[in-house]
């Protein structure tokens, strides 16, 4: 009887702690996710009854979608979320007419409950409050004679209201930015900010058609121009008011005049050197010519692996994420002030740009994946600047 009882006793506790490690287990695994849509245009409109869609992935493929709605004061709810590692979630909803996309989300570090606060802004057909705080130009020669072109915006939306454009380009779509690409150019690709499914080709260039939110955007594309000869004149339009204007040209032996820049000399970046030419101040309308010669008539792959690869950080080193910043801004010209003083600019220029991608990332702007192979590389920057000290 003793011995039975022992083992009933026995029994009952495996019973009990296989019933509460399900228990705890489940309960681990339920998350909640609220959050409240603000609008931030003064006197702006009430963000009641937005649809919200909740994308759930596992093991980063898209599983399945579940949505609700706003209530009177914007707040929304998602509960019973499986929280466990190989999970996360996006968010998305419109609100009048603009996109409001991958905003991520996840549950990691044991987190059983998140609440997000996303801001919108009324929408506007008025461009007025759009600028061009940074254009770039990168230009190298391609191994088949080619000439690979880089062009880097940085555009922002100054006003309090989002920018959705009221030319009808496409069935339910509306130009908001113009392109136009030189005589011949061919091969255009999309790199960032860019996508295909709201780029619009049109003759002697292509529009987007993504809204343009208040706060700084950036895009970049690409594409390439085949010379007749050793000469190529490269001659550019500006579209919007620009406050700085910057050509990058591989100095391979290539000679560049340029009318309406001014010669900033050689920037080094990774090991290479490039011919800068600047300017500033520009009104929609202002040409600029680029005339280049002695360009190369073949080249070895090399110079392709240089540009598909990391040639687009020097793009932002120094140059472009400075204009992301709220309390200081670096500007182009402090680079060429000295050795120490653009040691010291670099650096100010990448601590800012990791601040700046930490808060755009906690405000949902970024994907996480972006992020984080953005705040790595700039990491990598910032390590290798330090150990190239000028007092060293």
């Amino acid at each position: 009887m003793k011995k039975k009882g022992l083992y009933t006793i026995c029994g009952n506790l495996f019973l009990s702690f296989t019933l509460l490690t399900v228990f705890l287990t489940s309960s681990a695994g339920a998350a909640t996710l609220t959050g409240r849509l603000v609008n931030k245009t003064p006197g702006g409109k009430a963000v009641e009854g937005i649809e919200v869609t909740l994308t759930h992935y596992l093991g980063g493929s898209e599983e399945r979608k579940t949505t609700t709605r706003t209530d009177s004061r914007g707040n929304f709810s998602f509960s019973d979320l499986p929280a466990d590692a190989n999970r996360s979630y996006s968010l998305s909803f419109k609100y009048q007419g603009a996109e409001y996309n991958n905003l991520p989300v996840d549950f990691k570090g044991g987190k059983q409950a998140k609440s997000l606060e996303i801001p919108v802004w009324d929408v506007t057909t008025d461009p007025r409050d759009l600028r061009l705080r940074m254009q770039h130009i990168l230009l190298e020669p391609g191994q088949d004679g080619s000439l690979l072109v880089r062009e880097l915006y940085l555009f922002q939306n100054q006003g309090v209201r989002t920018y959705v454009g009221s030319k009808e380009v496409a069935p339910d779509k509306k130009e908001t930015l113009r392109f136009i690409l030189p005589p011949g150019a061919r091969d255009v690709e999309y790199l960032e900010g860019l996508m295909s499914c709201c780029v619009v080709a049109q003759e002697g260039g292509f529009v987007d058609t993504m809204d343009v939110k208040p706060g700084a955007r950036q895009l970049i594309y690409a594409y390439k121009i085949h010379p007749n000869s050793s000469r190529y004149t490269l001659a550019k339009t500006v579209d919007y008011p620009t406050e700085a204007y910057n050509i990058f040209v591989l100095d391979t032996g290539i000679k560049v005049e340029a009318e309406g820049l001014a010669n900033q000399g050689t920037f080094e970046a990774g090991g290479r050197r490039y011919l800068r030419l600047a300017t500033s101040g520009l009104q929609p309308g202002a040409q600029l010519k680029v005339k280049l010669s002695n360009l190369p008539r073949q080249r070895h792959g090399f110079y392709v692996a240089l540009a598909l690869g990391g040639v687009l950080l020097l793009l932002t080193l120094g140059f472009v994420y400075p204009f992301f910043a709220k309390r200081r801004v670096v500007a182009p010209e402090a680079i060429d002030s000295g050795p120490r003083e653009a040691w010291e600019a670099e650096r100010q220029a990448l601590l800012q740009a990791i601040a700046d991608l930490d808060e755009a990332f906690e405000r949902g702007e970024i994907p996480q994946k972006e992020y984080e192979g953005a705040r790595r590389g700039r990491k990598d920057q910032l390590l290798q600047l330090l150990r190239k000290h000028p007092g060293n």
